[in-house]
């Protein structure tokens, strides 16, 4: 399935990053916990509540919509693995 960018808002945080292979660490009511992509935790700290379909990360009190999640993640300033 082909997606625009008018499909962005309907998508699935949880959908996005199963597809990225991360998995919650907990789950409670709506609430699932992660660990951050964009950080090495050492502890889970980013949730997502399925209900409004937004995260909000308990370390450096940020939050958003599935947008700005993509936006933080493919701009790897967290990533070692790429080489500048």
């Amino acid at each position: 399935m082909r997606y625009t960018e008018n499909d962005i808002p309907s998508m699935p945080i949880t959908a996005f990053l199963d597809a990225l292979g991360e998995k919650p660490v907990k789950a409670f009511q709506n609430m699932k916990l992660y660990y951050a992509l964009y950080r090495d935790d050492t502890e889970p700290m980013f949730v997502i509540d399925e209900k409004t379909n937004r995260w909000y990360d308990h370390a450096t009190d940020e939050s958003g919509d599935l947008r700005k999640l993509a936006e933080l993640t493919a701009r790897g300033d967290h990533r070692k693995d790429i080489l500048p």
